[in-house]
């Protein structure tokens, strides 16, 4: 199978496109070497994956064609522990990384006029 219809299939990239572009940008390796996404996977190829400033090493346990929910998708590959990261380490990078989700804000639609007014004073100066 494609590498970058794996990565989609096994809910690594969210879209078959961000797969392939990723895999094209270097930000994905088999083996600890660059690839192209029509590279073929086959079990245990090493992957490593870096998305945003994380990086992920996983090690492929399936490959299949089908389409299945995330829960599942999780049982295609064995995500394996970064070297020099203690379980410890792991739980407190996790409880940061919920803790900043909650605190994140979210916005609904596009600013109101007060909203604008405020972004146009801050962009160009103003009163």
């Amino acid at each position: 199978m494609r590498l970058d219809k794996w990565l989609k299939i096994a809910r690594i990239f969210k879209t078959r496109t961000e797969a392939s572009d990723a895999v094209d940008g270097g930000a994905v390796k088999i083996n600890g070497e660059r690839t192209k996404p029509a590279k073929l996977v086959r079990i245990g190829d090493v992957l490593t994956v870096r998305q945003g400033n994380k990086y992920r090493t996983i090690k492929i346990k399936v490959v299949t064609e089908k389409q299945v929910k995330a829960s599942l998708a999780r049982e295609y590959y064995e995500e394996e522990r970064s070297p020099g990261i203690t379980p410890e380490m792991e739980e407190m990078i996790q409880r940061l990384d919920s803790q900043a989700r909650k605190n994140r804000t979210k916005r609904k639609g596009k600013p109101d006029k007060k909203e604008r007014r405020a972004i146009n004073r801050f962009k160009y100066g103003g009163r």
